[in-house]
């Protein structure tokens, strides 16, 4: 069921030779680490108000400190499991909402690429396909409705392809 994270562990054992057993948990810790990164990130990029805005890098702090002593993201990220992958791409696709220009085009494909990569982690990444898909039509619409629509548009929602094509196969 985890499709993407099978085909990491035999990527990293026919390129370095590596067994699965031994580079699951590498890879979870690598993952886990991007996760933190990437919501660090997210929380220095977020709109506060003036009087919070010297406070940005404290925040972050206490907001890593509350992950890092978080019980289950330890576990999960020590397990050897695809859960700290999962959860990288899923704050992505936070990350491509929140923080990429709303309707753009590297919004919209990197918002169909962070859920695609999830649901090719879980199948339960399939739910955030969904709602990418949605949010994917109300931006296109919108392009259509101002003549904004173009073809490399078009071209970004053909990768939405990806998991129907994995589902088919």
């Amino acid at each position: 069921t985890s499709f993407l994270w099978v085909v990491m562990l035999e990527a990293c054992w026919r390129l370095l030779g590596v067994e699965p057993p031994d580079c699951a948990n590498y890879l979870s810790l690598l993952f886990a680490g991007l996760t933190l990164l990437l919501g660090s990130l997210m929380v220095l990029r977020m709109n506060l108000a003036r009087q919070l805005q010297r406070y940005r890098v404290a925040l972050a702090g206490v907001v890593l400190l509350g992950v890092v002593s978080n019980r289950t993201f330890l576990a999960w990220t020590s397990s050897g499991l695809e859960t700290s992958m999962f959860n990288f791409f899923l704050t992505l696709w936070a990350y491509c909402c929140l923080f990429l220009p709303v309707y753009g085009r590297k919004w919209l494909a990197g918002m169909i690429i962070a859920a695609s990569l999830a649901y090719f982690t879980r199948p339960d990444g399939i739910l955030i396909e969904a709602v990418t898909i949605c949010l994917a039509v109300m931006a296109l619409y919108a392009k259509h409705k101002r003549a904004e629509l173009g073809r490399r548009d078009i071209w970004i929602a053909v990768l939405f392809l990806a998991a129907p094509l994995h589902l088919a196969w």
